[in-house]
């Protein structure tokens, strides 16, 4: 009976690592995976911001910029309710909103 025990006991043991493991790398991933949807976020404001403002400070390279540069760029704009419509109607940005359940 306690060699049954004991083998019990040990697999429960590993399975509660495995799942641990498991959600650790989860959460690793959803991060990363919200990391990218922001960047992608970030890039089409500023191409929205670019067009509607015509603000010459906004590089057109903004898809090969890090996470980083895109906040540093996109900190300093207003996203005014002309701006705020035509993002709104964005499908890319529907997409976004839509992959991270927002």
């Amino acid at each position: 009976f306690n060699v049954i025990l004991a083998i019990f006991v040990d697999n429960v043991t590993a399975s509660a690592k495995t799942n641990e493991q498991l959600l650790r790398k989860t959460r690793l991933r959803d991060q990363a995976y919200f990391a990218d949807k922001m960047v992608e976020l970030l890039v089409v404001v500023l191409d929205t911001y670019q067009s509607e403002i015509g603000a010459a400070h906004i590089p057109s390279n903004t898809e090969q910029m890090t996470l980083a540069e895109l906040v540093e760029l996109a900190a300093p704009i207003e996203i005014t309710p002309q701006i705020f419509e035509k993002l709104r109607c964005n499908l890319v940005v529907q997409d976004i909103f839509r992959d991270l359940d927002v």
